[in-house]
């Protein structure tokens, strides 16, 4: 066996293939022979013995572990389908807080003031005198119902008479629908 340092190296222009050549021994190997195996070698010395079998059925079984089954790939393609979705989320996620940033930016830049301090108050400010449009708001409702209850308080009993006159209009008509009678003469006009 030959080491890289038995062999000697030569580098530059002097190294010539003839050099490298001969400091290599030649290989004295007759021509490659198709694989046969022991029965085809030897097909009268060759019986198959117990352990030959039992190593053929330790080769087929370790080869089953490496195979996958339908449901272990199945399995596996969820696990991928699974980590996509994921990676999908956070970027949304990231893409969504970029906006939220870029917005937040845009917003923050056109308060007036040339602080970061100016402009946190005029923020405050305009919130707090929001705050108290809405106490406004409430209030309008508050008087907007207040006032319904009071019209509707005033409505009732006269809702009430008309129903009444109503009934009353449509009792003289039915009985008028029974016994209808038509007088026409000058005066009092007379229904009955």
């Amino acid at each position: 066996m030959l080491f890289r340092n038995d062999v000697p190296r030569i580098y530059g222009q002097r190294a010539s293939l003839q050099n490298i050549c001969g400091n290599y021994p030649t290989a004295d190997l007759p021509a490659l022979q198709p694989f046969k195996s022991r029965q085809e070698r030897n097909p009268l010395v060759y019986t198959q013995s117990r352990l030959d079998v039992e190593d053929g059925l330790a080769q087929e079984r370790k080869r089953q572990q490496y195979l996958e089954t339908d449901c272990q790939r199945k399995f596996r393609y969820a696990q991928w389908v699974g980590l996509i979705l994921a990676v999908v989320f956070i970027a949304c996620i990231v893409v969504m807080l970029a906006i939220l940033c870029v917005r937040t930016n845009d917003v923050f830049n056109s308060v007036d003031g040339s602080t970061a301090t100016e402009k946190v108050a005029t923020i405050l400010d305009l919130a707090v005198e929001g705050a108290l449009n809405a106490r406004q708001a409430t209030r309008n409702v508050m008087q907007v119902t207040e006032f319904a209850r009071t019209t509707a308080s005033v409505a009732a009993p006269q809702l009430q008479r008309a129903v009444n006159s109503t009934n009353d209009l449509v009792n003289d008509l039915r009985s008028w629908s029974f016994h209808p009678s038509l007088s026409i003469a000058p005066g009092v006009p007379v229904v009955g």
